[in-house]
């Protein structure tokens, strides 16, 4: 990618993190957390960014420790030094060995426990395919999308296709419980899509859904005149 400014959410998937792969433009995902570390590798190209340039937009989880949050670490068997394990090699913010001159520590954190600036939302545990209907353009598009995330934030993330989203009600198809009756309610903006009932625990690929079962978000213009 360009590298051009992009819409921060509270979740990313996997795949929006692969998308940001490249020197000029790099993220990694930790622990469940995705960080933008683009102006650190511009900041101290050379050696000790070249890993995070090789790593970008992949999940580095196996680099560090799930308890501490940090760095791995192991017992150097030459020297019985303990020491940060690093098998791609020393990256910015692991500190040498031994001592060294040229190592720059002018940091108050590394940046994986720096999430004021780098750390920019969290990856999802599972994302859900949905189809969006436009009901007075008669458009369809497909969208994945974090379960985690509410219908508001799936708004948001349309609005990349139509600027006018929010002008538009929400609505569902939903089966009463009791009745088994099928009727089109408007959905809670403030809940998941699990919550509205739409989809449950499971990932599409978990139960084998072609695109004629996935859960659909029917749009119905109320002409508010929202600016685009």
């Amino acid at each position: 990618m360009s590298g051009e400014p992009v819409a921060r959410r509270r979740y990313y998937s996997p795949f929006e993190v692969s998308q940001h792969n490249a020197p000029q433009d790099c993220w990694v995902s930790i622990l469940g957390e995705v960080f933008d570390i683009t102006p650190l590798v511009k900041a101290q190209q050379g050696i000790a960014a070249a890993p995070l340039v090789a790593a970008a937009g992949t999940d580095i989880s196996h680099w560090f420790d799930a308890k501490t949050g940090d760095i791995k670490l192991f017992v150097d068997p030459l020297t019985n030094v303990q020491s940060a394990y690093c098998p791609q090699g020393k990256f910015i913010h692991v500190a040498p060995t031994e001592p060294r001159s040229d190592w720059g520590c002018e940091f108050d954190l590394p940046w994986w426990k720096n999430a004021d600036d780098y750390r920019i939302g969290r990856l999802t545990g599972s994302t859900c395919l949905i189809r969006v209907m436009n009901m007075l353009t008669g458009s369809e598009d497909f969208l994945e999308v974090p379960k985690e995330e509410s219908i508001a934030e799936i708004r948001d993330r349309y609005l990349d296709i139509n600027s006018h989203a929010a002008s538009y009600n929400w609505k569902a198809l939903k089966t009463n419980p009791i009745t088994s009756e099928i009727t089109l309610e408007e959905v809670n903006m403030n809940l998941t899509l699990e919550e509205n009932g739409m989809v449950d625990g499971m990932s599409n690929d978990e139960m084998g859904l072609s695109s004629a079962y996935l859960p659909v978000l029917c749009l119905y213009w109320c002409d508010d005149l929202t600016v685009a």
